[in-house]
C-alpha cells in the first residue's frame, strides 16, 4: 500500500528548488555540482510548433527507491494530464519529452472540453529526440481547451546532470545510509520526468500527487509549495 501526497502548485514556469532538499546539519550527504545555466538561451529552432498552450498539469508520480536491486528499483512511474488551448488549427501536436523518458504509446487520449474524443492516429520521435509529435485524426480548434493523457515512466537517474529527477544518498546520525530522490528543472529538467511543453513563455498551475510505501513509516516528502492532501492509495498509486 502507498500513500498520496497532493501538492497545488501555481507558478510560472517549472518550480525550481536551489538547493532542491535541506538535510539535516549532523548528517553526510553526496553533493551533485549544477550546469551553469546563466548563459544559455532557447533559439528559435529549439521552440515547439504552436499547437497547445497549456493551462494546468495534473501529475501522478511514484518514485520507486526500494528494494535494493529490485526490477524497478530507480524508477517513478506516473501520469499527467495537460488541461490546454488550442492554439493552432492543426493535426499534430508536438511536446517535450526527454528520450531518457518512457511514454506508453497506446495510453495517449486527447479529449475537447465537450467530452468528445479525438483520434490519435500515430506518434513521431523525428530527428529531434526531445520532441515527441503527435499525429490526430482531426484538426485542432483554436480557442477551444483539451486535455492531453499520458502514462510514462520517468529515471531517476544518478545526478551527474544535475537535471530531472535524480537519486542522492546521506548518512544520518546512526551511521545508516538512506536513499532519496529530488527534483532540478531548470533549463529541460522537467522532461525528464514528464511528457509537458517545457519553455520559459508557458505559465501554468499544477496539481502533483507523490505516492510513497507505507510499510515504511519514515518516508520524508518534503516540497516548496502547499499540501493539501495526506491520505491512503489510489488504484495504481
Amino acid at each position: 500500500m502507498v500513500v498520496i501526497i497532493i501538492i497545488l502548485v501555481s507558478i510560472f514556469a517549472f518550480s525550481v528548488a536551489n538547493p532542491p532538499l535541506q538535510i539535516p546539519s549532523n548528517s553526510q550527504s553526496y553533493s551533485h555540482k549544477l550546469p551553469n545555466w546563466s548563459e544559455k538561451i532557447i533559439s528559435p529552432e529549439d521552440l515547439l510548433p504552436p499547437s497547445l498552450k497549456p493551462l494546468h498539469y495534473e501529475i501522478k508520480l511514484q518514485p520507486i527507491l526500494y528494494p535494493e536491486g529490485g526490477p524497478n528499483e530507480w524508477s517513478a512511474p506516473g501520469s499527467v494530464e495537460i488541461t490546454a488551448l488550442g492554439v493552432s488549427e492543426i493535426n499534430k501536436i508536438v511536446i517535450h519529452r526527454h528520450p531518457d523518458l518512457k511514454i506508453n504509446q497506446t495510453s495517449i487520449t486527447l479529449s475537447d472540453e465537450f467530452h468528445n474524443s479525438i483520434k490519435v492516429e500515430s506518434v513521431e520521435e523525428g530527428s529531434d529526440s526531445h520532441k515527441y509529435g503527435i499525429v490526430l485524426g482531426s484538426n485542432l480548434i483554436i480557442g477551444r481547451k483539451y486535455v492531453l493523457s499520458l502514462k510514462f515512466v520517468a529515471d531517476i537517474n544518478d545526478g551527474s546532470t544535475g537535471l530531472g529527477l535524480y537519486r542522492a544518498f546521506y548518512t544520518d546520525q546512526n551511521g545508516d545510509v538512506k536513499r532519496l530522490a529530488t527534483t532540478q528543472f531548470m533549463e529541460y529538467g522537467a522532461r525528464k520526468v514528464f511528457p509537458c511543453l517545457d519553455e520559459p513563455s508557458f505559465k501554468s498551475t499544477f496539481a502533483i500527487y507523490l505516492a510513497r510505501r507505507t510499510e515504511d513509516k519514515n518516508y520524508i516528502t518534503l516540497t516548496n509549495s502547499i499540501l493539501k492532501i495526506n491520505g491512503s492509495g489510489v488504484e495504481e498509486y
